[in-house]
């Protein structure tokens, strides 16, 4: 049996080398032990050993004394490291139920919308992606990529390793019935799932639970397989995120911040705080800020359509000190000062390299594309979910954290045809119980668990 997250591989010991150096952690008594790890065969079980041990150390390795930032994972900690201002918003208005009611529509399709068109991108380079853009007379992009536009187009299969009838990929005419199964609307699912059992009250032990319960491991990936497995260990939250995890920084817990935005729409501190709960079980630091900031913005999004608003709202919730923080305020400032928005992708880029999985699925430069694409889009649904996938890195989650977003801004019926109509106002999930479930359903489902947290008018 494979399963290569839950494996002990060479991108999981090169993942959690460069993660012990950018949280700071001393080195210098285990960078030889990581080399002899690195040298060996570790496609042989009876290699992983030397590798565990190493992994069980390295979490323990103390902080240097020039690490600049400030990077709590207990909420308390989080709170007390926030910026002291956070931007005024209007209140709620909750008497506006059709409002409200768009606007979730608008998140769920908006999210997997999103999700679907970075979804023939994943996992691609970005020379790849534009190659194949530029080869087919689609870039800029502007719209789905579909199979009718490369089926005939042989020459491009083996250059972009495009196979035809690849279940694995997915094109934006390949939805005959549904929106396909995806890990980033999993997550969204299975969180509205488990808020619908558990309520505000809601643990990171109870969410844990709730993943062994309800959503198979197969069908997660990095930082959650790993979680998955250690709760199968009897390892409660925090210890789930922390032990022999290399991905606890990785984007994971970002794509499943949306959700805690919906049901805390107006309110971003409540929806962080959920975030926090369901982030802990599998993240740590920057992993559990990104899906902080992503909840915060989402929720400040149902009261604000003013962009740099609702990202500076998601800020005001993450300690001010932190990589993230540091990361989404250069964002700012590039916006600030006019920079271009394929300058401002490639800047990410060279601080980047995606060649390496580390840095292609960390929460840090992710988080930067999806601020790029909401500030350069300037809150229009095609043109921001456009430049969120095309900046690459995750093409599909990242698509689907600006869809939510923008979503929610302008609602269901501010987002076009042309997006919505291969989605057949249906989801298939990997979540017990949900195998196929329509869109009035999950908006039903959203807004009473929204009235539960917000109240009514």
């Amino acid at each position: 049996m494979k399963h290569s997250w839950l494996a002990i591989n060479r991108v999981a010991m090169e993942a959690e080398r460069e993660q012990c150096r950018a949280e700071g952690r001393e080195m210098n008594s285990v960078e030889v032990w990581f080399d002899q790890v690195l040298s060996t065969d570790l496609s042989r079980r009876a290699n992983w050993t030397p590798a565990q041990n190493l992994l069980d150390q390295t979490i323990e390795l103390p902080l240097s004394d020039e690490f600049p930032f400030v990077e709590p994972n207990n909420y308390p900690g989080i709170v007390d490291t926030r910026p002291a201002e956070s931007p005024e918003l209007p209140p709620l208005n909750k008497a506006d139920f059709a409002r409200l009611q768009d606007q979730v529509g608008g998140a769920w399709a908006g999210r997997c919308a999103g999700c679907l068109l970075g979804l023939p991108f994943e996992g691609k380079l970005r020379a790849q992606t534009f190659g194949l853009l530029k080869a087919i007379e689609r870039f800029p992009l502007t719209g789905y990529v579909k199979w009718e536009m490369l089926k005939d187009r042989a020459d491009l299969h083996d250059t972009y390793d495009i196979k035809p009838n690849d279940p694995d990929c997915v094109w934006g005419d390949c939805t005959k019935t549904a929106m396909v199964e995806d890990d980033e609307l999993n997550y969204t699912a299975l969180n509205l799932s488990a808020f619908r059992r558990h309520g505000t009250s809601i643990t990171p032990a109870q969410i844990g639970s709730f993943w062994l319960e309800n959503l198979p491991v197969m069908h997660m990936s990095s930082a959650e397989c790993v979680a998955y497995r250690n709760l199968c260990l009897m390892l409660p939250p925090p210890e789930s995120a922390k032990y022999r995890n290399p991905f606890r920084e990785w984007n994971g817990a970002a794509i499943r911040g949306d959700y805690w935005g919906y049901v805390a729409a107006g309110n971003p501190e409540k929806a962080a705080e959920f975030a926090w709960r369901d982030a802990s079980v599998s993240h740590v630091r920057n992993g559990i800020y990104a899906a902080m900031w992503v909840a915060a913005m989402t929720a400040a999004a149902f009261v604000s359509d003013n962009v740099a608003t609702v990202i500076r709202a998601g800020l005001a919730q993450i300690p001010e000190e932190s990589r993230l923080t540091q990361a989404i305020k250069t964002v700012l400032e590039w916006r600030t000062d006019n920079v271009e928005y394929d300058d401002a992708v490639g800047r990410v880029h060279a601080q980047w390299d995606e060649r390496y999985p580390h840095f292609a699925r960390h929460a840090i430069p992710n988080a930067q594309i999806v601020a790029i694409a909401l500030l350069w889009g300037e809150g229009e649904f095609g043109s921001s979910v456009c430049k969120a996938v095309q900046g690459c890195f995750e093409t599909d989650s990242n698509g689907a954290t600006v869809g939510s977003i923008v979503g929610v801004m302008r609602g269901r019926s501010g987002i076009g045809a042309e997006w919505t109509e291969p989605l057949h106002e249906t989801l298939h999930t990997g979540v017990e119980g949900m195998a196929a479930v329509t869109f009035p359903q999950l908006v039903l489902a959203t807004v009473q668990g929204m009235v539960v947290v917000i109240g009514r008018a």
